[in-house]
């Protein structure tokens, strides 16, 4: 069973989509100092995340990502490692920077 909204996709179709995302990724050349930026909505990025760390799908939910929050993977081989999750302090730069 699987909950989609009207005219949206449920969650298992999403994860699909994401899969068939990595797989074409896999095949892909990257130099060491290359990368891949991804800009997608929270749950995708959920899903990109647990799949490339190999976590379990009931894991979706256990981990914050706010809008615009910045989230970095490193993947070296078969080593994957998350560098930052849902990093959001480009969002308070006002604060940061003396004013006058």
């Amino acid at each position: 069973f699987c909950f989609a909204p009207e005219g949206g996709e449920c969650i298992l179709a999403v994860r699909d989509r994401v899969r068939r995302f990595l797989d074409m990724l896999d095949g892909r050349d990257y130099s060491r100092d290359s990368g891949v930026l991804v800009a997608t909505h929270a749950n995708t990025a959920r899903l990109l995340l647990i799949e490339l760390m190999g976590f379990p799908l009931e894991h979706l939910w256990d981990f914050r990502l706010d809008n615009t929050g910045l989230s970095i993977l490193q993947i070296d081989g078969r080593r994957r490692r998350i560098i930052c999750l849902n990093d959001t302090c480009h969002l308070h730069r006002d604060q940061r920077e003396p004013k006058g």
